[in-house]
């Protein structure tokens, strides 16, 4: 009876009171409920994660201890149980720690390390210190650094690697390996400039320290172990589809620094026993190019300095059939180069002693030793202008050469014309219009129309000849006729045959010809160039630049240069059939047919012209305008083309590589182009390949239904009309796809119960929302790493402030004043709002104490450098969770 009215007077002490102390009879007034003990705890429920799922409806802030699973305080937040972080070191993750000791991190901002490997996206064992498998099939980078900002006092480095190594092997900062057999392009390194400053732009820069002099040095260094096709080591390259208005540059060297060391600006050491060419240096310009050209460009003005240096065989020439090469030895003092005709130069001596010529009124010299001088004299008849020596100018006097007691006269008189006299005769004369007369008109040979005239100044003909022709030899008779014998020309006096020549024929009649005029024909085959029968009807056999020379000056109307008409029922045509045999040099081109139109007009022109006519009764046979027919025995190691339109005009009309007009009222299925890849095929494949990147224009125009798809029965036929602003394409499962207004998505709601319409609205579902995880069994399941961002600013104290907690759920707090403040905390948003209040390095040992207005402690807290306080808002105060004092 006792212990009944005790227990009754003790409840009616708390209701009365609202406060219970246990160990203690005056509580804290600003708790409930408050336990004071120096050898005991308090003891929340314990029960199996099973048993707090079955606890019916939780209350907001309800707390147990879980002993299986991940054991550890939870509480419950409203919508789910949350695990309260633990304050003890010693459960946190050890993979890492903070620099410097050996705890666990705790910040954001704290730096770490850890003493093992580390393996990215792969379970395999690091050999490395990191380790990243990167599947190209899932990530378009192993590793991406994304750097920004704008800062500029200061220096940044994308990627910085330093290196202290002593004598190793072999050490490379960066190390790239590619295997595999991939047929696609490959790059170690890809560098890109997106970049619109006017600074200057390195691909690759290259500082060598001048406090380490010693040691060979390479700026790029390139090693090739195989490879049966091209291989460069270097390769600049500026397309000429794009247009680069600035100084182009495809190496430059600039070697400023002092020390007597020899300078390279370009070295090249060539060996191997391979029969291939090998080039030092192989310069090509098209000669189409504008600007000056130089294949090298050479100032060296320094006196004893060379602008070339060669040792070695040394041709120059413009042509690889005309070229010179220069002398193997240096000769001696006085001699001259020759030629022999073939490109060989060599040092001859000088035939004859020339001494001292002096410009008088004519030419005179004497002396038996010394150089040549000539005496220039505008008066005299010498002049010189760009390094040569001219006659011209008013001779008095002719020149005369005495050999004995023949003298012979030469004579430029003020025309320009020359002459030699013989006893003051002219006997040979060259007239400045090109003419050359022998002895009068003895033989005179006319420039201008290439004739020439025997005892005629006038010749009318190829050979005009004034008076009788007499040819002795051959026994000439009467009624003979003059007949070549032989293939050489050597002709003789033959009696003409009595029979009419019958190899050709007037045409329409069966008379020989008798005008040059007449038009002919011949019912055999004919060959020219050849004693050999031909396969065709005419056979041309030719050896040197042109087997067939056609030049059409016809002014009429509709001029054909070759017209070939067949009527032949053979089973097979060929109008024109070309075979090009042979090997052809590493230059120039090969076409088996070329054409090139310089026509001035303004009629439609074609390059090649194919009108079909005729009829194909066999349904499966084809006709086609053009086929190529690249076979699979041949070997054309570089690029093949089917139609290839190179097109650089820069008139306005419309340029288009290919147009296909088709009309016709046949039923077959008509294909504008139609491409066909065999999947066995190697490389990538491209069925169209469209390379359109002016602003304006499209990589890809079409008018009319268009379809995608990976085969005939799965293809999307986009919609026929434009649709409206805000619609999607959907399909209706049978490859049509249409426009749509876009469909309402219920997942989320906003706090209007509709779904949102907008980026910043506030979202909610009712069902659970898993991140890493397909079956979440509570309202919120994270699987994997949750991180919650402090606020962007530090509060720094300098004084008692208070600050707005708002939407954050990370506070850190810094003070540098050696004094300790208050900080006071606005309310939070909502129940069971968690905010972590972490101190950042400080030169106070305590650097803030909390104010008590709204905020429940276990114990009064003096908060320094790196700790971290954990507080909850239970819809009054913020409650203290836990402690982690570092």
């Amino acid at each position: 009876m006792n212990k009944k009215l005790m227990l009754l007077a003790f409840f009616v002490n708390f209701i009365a009171v609202a406060q219970v102390g246990i160990g203690t009879t005056s509580p804290d007034a600003s708790a409930e409920l408050e336990v004071v003990s120096t050898s005991k705890g308090v003891l929340i429920p314990r029960m199996i994660q099973t048993q707090r799922d079955a606890i019916t409806s939780p209350a907001n802030g309800l707390m147990i201890y879980q002993t299986d699973n991940t054991p550890g305080f939870y509480f419950y937040d409203g919508s789910g149980w949350v695990k309260v972080a633990d304050g003890n070191s010693s459960l946190e993750d050890a993979d890492w720690y903070k620099t410097v000791t050996s705890n666990p991190p705790n910040d954001i901002n704290d730096n770490i390390y850890t003493q093992g490997n580390v393996s990215i996206g792969s379970a395999t064992d690091p050999a490395s210190r990191l380790y990243i498998h990167n599947p190209v099939d899932q990530s378009f980078s192993g590793l991406r650094l994304v750097s920004s900002g704008d800062d500029t006092g200061a220096i940044a480095y994308g990627l910085y690697n330093q290196s202290a190594v002593g004598d190793v092997l072999r050490f490379s900062n960066y190390y790239n390996i590619i295997s595999g057999a991939s047929n696609a392009p490959l790059k170690i390194i890809e560098n890109q400039f997106y970049n619109t400053g006017t600074g200057t732009k390195t691909g690759l820069y290259n500082e060598f320290d001048l406090g380490a002099p010693e040691g060979g040095k390479i700026g790029v260094q390139n090693r090739f172990e195989g490879g049966d096709s091209f291989i460069t080591g270097i390769k600049n390259q500026a397309p000429g589809a794009w247009s680069v208005t600035g100084t182009l540059t495809g190496i430059e060297n600039d070697l400023d620094a002092d020390g007597n060391g020899i300078r390279y600006g370009v070295k090249n050491t060539l060996t191997g026993a391979g029969t291939g060419a090998k080039y030092g240096t192989y310069t090509s310009i098209d000669s189409g190019a504008g600007g000056t050209h130089y294949g090298i460009y050479s100032d060296v003005q320094k006196p004893t300095g060379y602008a070339g240096y060669f040792i070695g065989r040394t041709s120059l020439g413009e042509s690889t059939a005309n070229r010179y090469l220069m002398p193997p030895l240096d000769g001696t003092s006085g001699q001259v180069i020759t030629t022999d005709g073939s490109g060989n130069l060599s040092w001859i001596d000088i035939t004859g002693d020339i001494t001292s010529v002096t410009a008088g009124n004519g030419l005179s010299g004497g002396g038996s030793s010394g150089d040549l001088t000539i005496n220039a004299n505008v008066s005299n008849g010498l002049s010189i202008l760009s390094d040569q020596i001219r006659l011209g100018g008013n001779l008095s006097q002719s020149t005369t050469i005495n050999q004995g007691s023949y003298p012979m006269n030469f004579n430029l008189n003020a025309s320009g014309d020359f002459s030699i006299l013989d006893s003051g005769s002219p006997r040979f004369q060259v007239f400045d219009n090109g003419n050359v007369a022998i002895d009068g008109n003895l033989l005179y040979a006319n420039s201008s129309f290439n004739r020439v005239g025997i005892n005629l100044s006038s010749p009318v003909s190829t050979l005009d000849i004034g008076g009788q022709i007499t040819i002795r030899g051959g026994a000439p008779s009467s009624g003979k006729v003059l007949t070549a014998i032989n293939g050489t020309g050597t002709a003789s006096w033959q009696t003409p045959a009595t029979s009419t020549d019958h190899d050709w024929y007037e045409l329409n009649s069966t008379l020989p010809p008798n005008n040059i005029n007449d038009l002919i024909y011949t019912n055999g085959r004919v060959t020219i160039g050849s004693s050999t029968t031909s396969d065709g009807t005419l056979g041309i056999y030719k050896n040197d630049e042109k087997s067939i020379d056609i030049i059409n000056t016809f002014t009429g109307s509709n001029p054909v240069g070759v017209n070939i008409e067949m009527s032949s029922d053979n089973t097979s045509k060929r109008g024109v059939y070309i075979l090009l045999s042979g090997t052809t040099p590493s230059v120039g081109t090969t076409s088996a047919i070329s054409t090139r139109d310089e026509t001035n007009g303004t009629q439609n022109k074609f390059g090649i012209y194919q009108a079909f006519n005729g009829t194909n009764l066999n349904a499966a046979n084809s006709t086609y305008g053009m086929r190529n027919w690249f076979m699979s025995s041949s070997n054309y190691a570089g690029n093949q083309y089917g139609v290839y339109n190179y097109m650089l005009s820069n008139q306005n009309g419309q340029h288009a590589g290919t147009v296909n007009s088709l009309s016709g009222t046949g039923t077959g299925a008509k294909y504008g182009s139609q491409n066909y890849i065999s999947t066995s095929a190697g490389g990538t494949h491209y069925g169209v390949y469209s390379d359109v990147r002016k602003s304006t224009g499209y990589a890809g125009y079409f008018i009319g239904r268009s379809s995608f798809g990976t085969s005939t029965t799965n293809r999307y036929l986009l919609p026929t009309a434009d649709g409206t602003n805000g619609q999607v394409v959907t399909t209706n499962g049978s490859g049509q796809l249409s426009f749509t207004d876009m469909p309402s998505d219920a997942d989320w709601y906003d706090s209007s119960n509709t779904p949102p319409g907008s980026i910043g609205d506030n979202i909610y579902t009712n069902g659970n929302v898993g991140i890493g995880d397909t079956t979440p069994d509570t309202s919120l399941e994270v699987n994997g790493a949750l991180t919650l961002t402090p606020d962007a600013s530090i509060v720094n104290l300098t004084t008692d402030t208070t600050r707005t907690v708002g939407n954050n759920s990370v506070l850190l707090v810094s003070n540098t004043s050696g004094s300790s403040w208050e900080l006071g905390l606005t309310d939070g948003l909502a129940i069971g709002q968690f905010l972590y209040i972490m101190a950042t390095a400080t030169t106070s040992s305590n650097i803030l104490v909390l104010d008590a207005g709204n905020i429940n402690l276990q114990t009064a807290l003096g908060i320094t450098s790196n700790d971290v306080l954990t507080l909850m808002w239970n819809g009054t105060q913020w409650v203290q969770i836990s402690y982690s004092n570092n």
